[in-house]
């Protein structure tokens, strides 16, 4: 594997001018620039709309404003029942936010815009207060799972389809596949895969890769293992089989995987929650069994259909217990926890992710502007109730 980059140690907090000297600097020091692109199976673009959960609370990657974007990071810390502004400052982000749990630390990727040519980096353990930088010096593709770390082990994809692997926690990156190598094997051609849309790390530690099929029903989630790309199809939905897939979003987490795919078939789109256990997890009552990214005999859960008619997800993902959740356009939210979705009351305007918190509760995040204002959704309350308003310090004009 060829290295690409280096990246500076995790210390100290930083203040913006530091954060994006140590980028600038760090990027002049990469002992090799990024691979040339390679055409045909390229990175497919999704919404970088989302949130997670980690052990340091609910995060929400979020665009304000508008033409340029602005895009900001929010945290509700674990225990606390308000959320935080915490964006890394210092570096342009009009091109989009990637982020990842990283353990004990959430990484930030910083898309490139302006007159960036590589993707800084921020990292996190004290839930935002502060922030070291890192980089990597290539252009991270537009995608929300672009990035994904386990125990030490990070992966990234690129603009081009190329997927990177660090063992250092992102000091050191390597080529793990060109933008060719999964669609070129067995696998792969049985897919015809024509582009990789997200990267995780399955159950057992396997990296994987996941993206768009042009073979009727098969579903390109693929696992590496002895050196080569394997094919890890998760369980086909009724009536699937005659269909064309796309894996939108492939998130891993120690309770397991968690999938949305999105069937075509005709006219016809539908969209489907899969889970499979993590090792030692529970299996699933539905769906059949597979090896998702190398766990012996896990089986999949699969969720019913959800109708695409009204249009394609705005932004999606999945809550600490691996709860599903989506936004369609007219303001109409879904949930799924291993089992069918479920209608959410209509969101409120401008609402741009969703976040589970405890007790079941939901808040809808809606950006107006430079103010973002926090509605919750808490049982067995069924509207949605103000509970906060943020106001963004966003320079207009400017492009940081």
């Amino acid at each position: 594997m060829r290295r690409v980059s280096g990246r500076g140690g995790l210390g100290g907090a930083l203040a913006g001018a530091a954060l994006l000297a140590g980028a600038a600097l760090l990027a002049g020091c990469g002992t090799q620039t990024a691979p040339a692109p390679s055409p045909g199976v390229p990175a497919v673009a999704g919404s970088l709309s989302t949130s997670l959960v980690t052990a340091q609370g609910s995060w929400a990657i979020i665009p304000m404003a508008a033409n340029p974007a602005f895009w900001q990071v929010f945290v509700r810390p674990s225990a606390q029942a308000g959320w935080r502004l915490v964006t890394p400052p210092g570096v342009a982000d009009n091109g989009g936010l990637v982020a990842a749990d990283t353990g004990r630390s959430l990484t930030v990727v910083f898309r490139p815009s302006q007159t960036l040519k590589f993707s800084p980096l921020a990292v996190t353990g004290n839930a935002g207060r502060s922030w070291a930088p890192g980089l990597i010096d290539a252009d991270v593709a537009s995608a929300p799972d672009a990035l994904a770390a386990s125990g030490g082990h990070m992966l990234t994809l690129l603009q081009d389809g190329t997927v990177l692997t660090s063992a250092d926690s992102g000091t050191h990156w390597t080529v793990l596949a060109s933008a060719h190598a999964v669609a070129d094997t067995a696998a792969g051609g049985r897919c015809a895969l024509t582009g990789i849309s997200a990267v995780a790390f399955g159950p057992s530690g396997a990296p994987m890769v996941a993206g768009r099929c042009t073979s009727a029903g098969a579903a390109g989630v693929f696992s590496y293992a002895g050196g080569t790309w394997q094919a890890t199809p998760p369980a086909l939905p009724p009536g699937a089989s005659a269909g064309h897939m796309q894996v939108i979003r492939m998130a891993g987490s120690p309770n397991g995987l968690g999938l949305l795919l999105q069937v075509t078939s005709g006219q016809t789109e539908r969209l489907y929650a899969e889970w499979a256990p993590g090792p030692g997890g529970a299996a699933g009552a539905g769906g059949a069994a597979a090896g998702a990214g190398g766990a012996a005999a896990a089986r999949w859960t699969v969720s019913g259909p959800l109708s695409l008619a009204g249009g394609e997800p705005t932004a999606s993902g999945f809550g600490s217990s691996g709860t599903a959740w989506v936004l369609l356009p007219g303001g109409h939210a879904w949930t799924a926890d291993r089992g069918s979705w479920r209608a959410l009351p209509s969101v409120p305007s401008g609402t741009a992710v969703l976040a589970h918190g405890p007790g079941g509760a939901i808040d809808a995040l809606a950006a107006d502007g430079s103010k973002l204002t926090a509605w919750r959704l808490a049982p067995p309350a069924t509207v949605w109730s103000k509970v906060q308003t943020i106001v963004v310090p966003i320079q207009y004009g400017s492009s940081g």
